[in-house]
């Protein structure tokens, strides 16, 4: 045999081993994941609250759960497919600390544990919409106005209240997160739809920089329709803010100087909206420099009343006004 056809089969046969030799697979253990949720994740005060614990590699359904609550051991709340438990939250300042232990069919183990801290958030908000100087009441929301809402937790944990500015916020509406998130943004400005009676829902999420609790807060807010009213002036050249009526009495020959007032338009100022007056059925020229105001005058001494209103208008973007009527009769004696 030569040395090539020697050399040939020693390859052949080399290759022949490699081959043949069997691979034995090493199976690694994986580490039992466990982890538990909290619903809601911080719950107020005396509120029921669930925990869930969640684990990947194992049936909970066969998994044996062994809860303890505050370091007491829970019996009745232990057993085989126990993977979630109902407590009630105490008081904000107090905490519950909750630790599960899980053994698998196949003897794998794992434990978990959390604490509750119990908190509140105020939610407040103001409206950046137009009212009078004496106006008493809360301005409302309208289409199209800027609405802003404040949160004001109260947070305490290990006896120690967190400060609000050192917290971190997170704004989202309309089905949208995120849209603002920051340390210290307790505040929030959102629009409001662009019709009336919807409601616009704002929600925030307020964690402390260490991520031991998530408070989540949400409010609604509806849209109202803008308002106007007219008032009679008094002699000293102001209105009476309770004198609002569908009716003014007068005397024939006399003066009377009416105002008409907007409340809730998507502004500030009242130099952003448009007056249009109708006296008896007649449109006067207003003054330029006070167009909120007309002069009104009963010459005829068979008239008895006089119908007067005021179209109160503003545009808004898109092609949509904001409008309100105010109308009142004047009976003369």
């Amino acid at each position: 045999m030569s040395r090539s056809n020697l050399t040939t089969r020693a390859g052949l046969l080399l290759v022949g081993a490699l081959f043949a030799t069997p691979v034995f697979a090493q199976n690694f253990a994986l580490p039992l994941a466990l982890s538990l949720d909290i619903q809601p994740p911080s719950p107020s005060p005396r509120q029921s609250v669930t925990i869930y614990a969640a684990t990947p590699t194992l049936d909970t359904a066969t998994a044996f759960f062994d809860w303890t609550v505050d370091r007491v051991r829970k019996p009745e709340l232990s057993g085989y497919g126990n993977n979630s438990i109902r407590l009630t939250a105490g008081d904000v300042g107090t905490s519950m600390r909750v630790d599960v232990a899980v053994t698998g069919v196949n003897g794998q183990q794992a434990q978990s544990s959390i604490t509750i801290y119990p908190s509140t958030v105020a939610l407040s908000w103001y409206a950046q919409t137009y009212t009078p100087a004496w106006y008493q009441g809360k301005a409302l929301p309208t289409p199209n106005s800027v609405v802003v809402v404040s949160a004001t937790p109260h947070i305490v944990i290990n006896g120690a209240t967190l400060k609000p500015t050192d917290l971190v916020y997170t704004w989202g509406y309309e089905g949208r997160d995120r849209l603002l998130t920051g340390v210290g943004r307790q505040s929030f400005a959102v629009q409001m739809p662009d019709q009336i009676d919807v409601d616009q829902q704002v929600r925030v999420s307020i964690e402390d920089m260490d991520g031991r609790i998530r408070k989540e807060g949400s409010i609604f807010i509806t849209t109202t329709a803008p308002r106007a009213a007219v008032y009679r002036l008094t002699p000293l050249g102001g209105i009476d803010p309770r004198a609002a009526a569908s009716t003014i009495p007068a005397f024939r020959h006399e003066t009377i100087d009416v105002q008409a007032e907007p409340f809730f338009f998507p502004t500030l100022s009242k130099k952003d909206v448009r007056f249009q007056w109708t006296i008896g059925g007649l449109i006067p020229q207003g003054s330029p420099q006070n167009p909120f105001v007309v002069t009104i005058e009963a010459g005829d001494p068979n008239l008895e009343s006089l119908p007067v209103s005021a179209e109160i208008t503003q545009a808004q973007p898109n092609n949509l006004v904001a409008r309100a009527i105010a109308s009142v009769f004047m009976f003369f004696k």
